[in-house]
């Protein structure tokens, strides 16, 4: 617990441990804090120390998380950052000790700067490497997803090489996907629906789709996806079928998906283009359907 009498104010330094060095841990102290110093801001409440909660250890053991900001350094002030206290009755584990644990936090311009020249230097991308990334990703929009799937809905051949391989489909069409996750296509059919959704932060397939639109990150849209999928398109307007089956699919950070909508009834003659025009993002998450 954080020792009696630490008022707000207080300096602190977190201390420099390496509990992983010895064996599974759940640590959630970042290695660049550890050893730094900073202010105590205020106490944020106690709570089960998460170390033994993650591997259903039954020793009784207590945290207190507390936020501190980062010592003043060439006249400014770093944001709060959320630190820890704890005790715990195993031996030689997260012993409490006087010398308090909290931050110092360095600017994330000045972190991003560094890293940027740490990965130059070793060899793992330089700078112009990383702006082409970063030019690369900006330049993506859900257009080129509307592109492919209005191929896939009038090219029979085109449609077979997407939901076999997304990425190559989608480089047949110019979209650069070097360095991207693999890519996969689900097909919706009269019987079956996709919702496409990252149940642990914002998975996208952004290389086709563009960045995330920011309710597809809430915890909001996370969780009902797969509590209440139906619940969900219904507040979007799409009301399946009772008897259509539903499948959710989770992005992850190894493989991304998107979803191949069924074509709207009353657009056979309709060429790829005009077809691409009525293609939504929401209709490649599968929170809504393209009508014509």
């Amino acid at each position: 617990m954080i020792p009696p009498g630490l008022p707000p104010g207080s300096r602190v330094r977190v201390r420099a441990d390496w509990p992983e060095a010895a064996g599974p841990v759940h640590v959630r102290t970042p290695h660049y804090l550890r050893g730094r110093t900073g202010e105590l801001v205020r106490h944020l409440g106690d709570f089960p120390n998460p170390e033994d909660l993650a591997f259903a250890r039954p020793a009784p053991a207590w945290r207190s998380i507390t936020s501190a900001s980062r010592s003043r350094r060439s006249g400014s002030r770093g944001r709060p950052e959320t630190i820890c206290w704890w005790r715990s009755s195993r031996p030689g584990w997260n012993r409490h000790e006087d010398a308090a644990m909290t931050i110092e936090i360095t600017p994330d311009a000045d972190l991003l700067a560094a890293l940027r020249t740490l990965l130059d230097a070793r060899g793992i991308a330089s700078a112009a490497e990383i702006a082409e990334r970063i030019a690369l990703t900006d330049a993506a929009t859900p257009a080129r997803g509307a592109a492919m799937v209005a191929r896939a809905w009038t090219d029979p051949d085109y449609r077979t090489l997407m939901l076999t391989d997304g990425a190559a489909a989608a480089e047949a069409l110019g979209i650069p996907m070097r360095g991207a996750p693999p890519l996969g296509v689900l097909e919706d059919t009269a019987e079956l629906h996709h919702l496409v959704v990252c149940t642990l932060c914002s998975c996208y397939p952004r290389a086709v789709l563009g960045y995330p639109p920011f309710w597809f990150k809430s915890a909001a849209y996370r969780a009902r996806a797969v509590r209440d999928p139906r619940g969900l398109l219904a507040e979007w307007g799409t009301v399946l079928p009772e008897k259509m089956r539903l499948r959710v699919v989770d992005s992850t950070a190894d493989y991304r998906w998107m979803v191949l909508p069924l074509r709207p009834a009353g657009t056979a003659e309709w060429d790829a283009e005009r077809l691409a025009g009525i293609v939504r993002e929401t209709d490649m998450i599968g929170v809504t359907l393209p009508a014509s």
